[in-house]
């Protein structure tokens, strides 16, 4: 009996190709997935899932578990685990360690998580160990899907090599350190980018206010992408509402929504209120959250009840009056974050910079499954960072190496 397994998928090209060979074969078998695929090809992975086949957890990024801390390597599982579920739906029931690196923190991990410890015995390509007479007494046979080599036309032909993805902190001239504390503390404080220029000239780093603006627009959609996948499951009780900005002399609407735990769920820009925009809205709400909610509170407005009874309509409507108070008092918290800048020049910049601000304020309430609660020097619980730091310079630069630059340097290795 032969045990087929597939590594580092889902893959667009070969991971169709296998799913259609074993149907033709009747052949069912384990696809072990990186979380950070997972979430790029969520379709293809409900295509294994509906084919019959099990998966399993191959950790979020592919990281060497060897040279990995305790933390970090239950970070690597639980964030793998949490982008697999929701992705396809289904819980892994399998842990395969990348490279076979199996260590005692990652078999505590996979125990914490429930996870039965899937090894190999056979592969296939220039490292391949097996024989065809091993394989007939019975083994694990183990692919890696985009670098097996094959030798018959009939099966799926090699890829060749695979590039590696660079970083996207690749090209800029401050350490993502430093890029990554500024980003942080501009979206979480009332700090225009003059302010963080001056903080970073205290801490000994001369950066333009101009890079400053840069750094955020360019790492805050990554940043966000990067958490998106350890993100608390959103609730099924929603509270939307709409609030209005100023850009460029002229009024937005912003919609936003927010679950029974305060989670913000979505939010959306746009220059009109009315029910193409709310359509719009919860089509993305729903999509990122994955989640029909069964209670849906809003105010009066007339475009709500249609717009609820095409997308939602076994939804509870509630419209009653100070229903809404908890999402109303909620962008109190943005409007004040607004308020020390000097005015949202573009449509685009406005959208980076609330869902900037969402992201930070999900992130500080504790809505993710990343360990980033820290205590200060002194030993009192930090209620308003999520990241430690301090004044000077050497402590600044080990702080911000926390987990929102490590998941943007820890892109997926083949």
């Amino acid at each position: 009996m032969v045990a087929l397994t597939f590594d580092d998928g889902p893959d667009p090209e070969l991971t169709p190709r296998i799913l259609a060979m074993l149907d033709r074969y009747g052949v069912r078998a384990t696809f072990n997935v990186m979380g950070y695929n997972a979430m790029r090809h969520s379709d293809l992975l409900r295509a294994v899932v509906a084919g019959g086949h099990e998966l399993g957890n191959h950790t979020w990024t592919h990281q060497d578990l060897a040279f990995q801390s305790t933390t970090s390597i239950r970070r690597q599982l639980d964030c793998g685990r949490a982008a697999i579920q929701r992705a396809a739906g289904v819980r892994p029931r399998f842990f395969r360690p990348p490279r076979g690196e199996l260590t005692g923190a990652a078999i505590r991990a996979a125990a914490e998580l429930d996870h039965d410890i899937l090894l190999w015995s056979v592969t296939r390509g220039p490292a391949g160990v097996g024989t065809p007479r091993a394989v007939a007494a019975g083994a694990v046979a183990f692919a890696v899907i985009g670098s097996e080599q094959r030798d018959s036309p009939d099966e799926i032909p090699p890829l060749g090599p695979v590039p590696v993805p660079q970083s996207a902190f690749a090209g800029f001239r401050f350490p993502p350190a430093v890029i990554v504390v500024a980003v942080r503390w501009y979206l979480r404080f009332g700090l225009s980018y003059r302010d963080v220029e001056e903080l970073l000239a205290e801490r000994g780093v001369e950066v333009d206010h101009v890079t400053v603006y840069r750094w955020v627009q360019r790492f805050t959609p990554l940043l966000a992408d990067a958490t998106r996948p350890c993100r608390h499951a959103v609730g099924d009780r929603w509270w939307v509402d709409e609030t209005y900005v100023k850009v460029a002399g002229r009024w937005r609407y912003v919609y936003r929504a927010i679950d029974h735990a305060g989670q913000i769920i979505d939010v959306f820009v746009s220059p009109r209120r009315d029910a193409k925009a709310a359509h719009r809205f919860f089509e993305r709400a729903i999509g990122a959250a994955k989640v029909a909610p069964v209670e849906v509170t809003t105010d009066k407005a007339p475009v709500y009840p249609a717009v609820l009874e095409e997308l939602l309509p076994a939804a509870w409507h509630r419209t009653e009056q100070y229903g809404n108070n908890r999402v109303e008092c909620d962008h109190g918290r943005l409007k004040a974050r607004l308020r020390p800048t000097r005015g949202l020049k573009q449509d685009r910049n406005a959208a980076v910079m609330i869902a900037g601000h969402a992201f930070v304020q999900n992130v500080r309430r504790g809505h993710t499954n990343w360990p980033l609660r820290n205590r200060r020097p002194g030993g009192w619980p930090s209620r308003s960072t999520s990241c430690p730091w301090s004044s000077d310079a050497a402590r600044t630069t080990q702080a911000s190496a926390c987990a929102w630059a490590g998941a943007m340097r820890q892109r997926p290795s083949t």
